[in-house]
């Protein structure tokens, strides 16, 4: 069975760029979670765009993503970079994402990525293919913060390996999926 890597970040850090640049690499496939949802409601017929997956039911969407990522994990035996939220800002709230949903992707390791809220703040706003929440650097840091300890929370419940890495660095990313 393939090896899964969690990347978890908040939106904007940078979790494609790494994913994108470590798979191409080194063989591995780079599934992206929005990818996957859009994917899903394709094939039940309903919207695909992201502001709809991020506004959405959010639960709804997680099941719908675990269906999805084990229709990947049956097709492949390369390692999966899944990068994805284990927190979603839907305007009104932060919803956080179950360990029981995590613990259905059955991760081996989850790397999360973070990054100095300033230059999420910038990459968010250069980003014009995308909708998403403008918040100041407080806001962010807070929701980073968050995002963070429940990653570590998810890791140390599901006995999984946890690597924090600094957006860009990617010596530090690819170190840390040779484990």
């Amino acid at each position: 069975m393939a090896h899964v890597t969690h990347v978890f970040g908040l939106s904007g850090v940078g979790k494609s760029w790494l994913c994108e640049r470590f798979a191409a690499r080194h063989g591995a496939v780079h599934a992206s979670a929005s990818a996957l949802l859009r994917e899903a409601k394709r094939s039940i017929g309903e919207p695909t765009d992201s502001e709809g997956l991020r506004q959405g039911s959010v639960m709804d969407n997680q099941q719908l993503l675990v269906r999805e990522f084990d229709l990947l994990r049956a097709k492949t035996d390369s390692p999966i970079l899944l990068d994805a939220h284990n927190v979603v800002d839907d305007d009104t709230s932060l919803v956080q994402i179950p360990l029981s949903v995590v613990q259905g992707l059955a991760p081996d390791l989850i790397v999360f990525i973070r990054s100095d809220p300033a230059a999420i703040i910038e990459r968010r706003a250069s980003d014009a293919t995308r909708q998403r929440p403008m918040r100041d650097e407080a806001t962010l840091e807070r929701h980073q913060e968050l995002a963070m300890a429940l990653a570590h929370s998810h890791a140390k419940d599901l006995g999984v390996p946890f690597v924090v890495v600094e957006a860009g660095d990617e010596i530090t990313f690819a170190a840390a999926l040779a484990r």
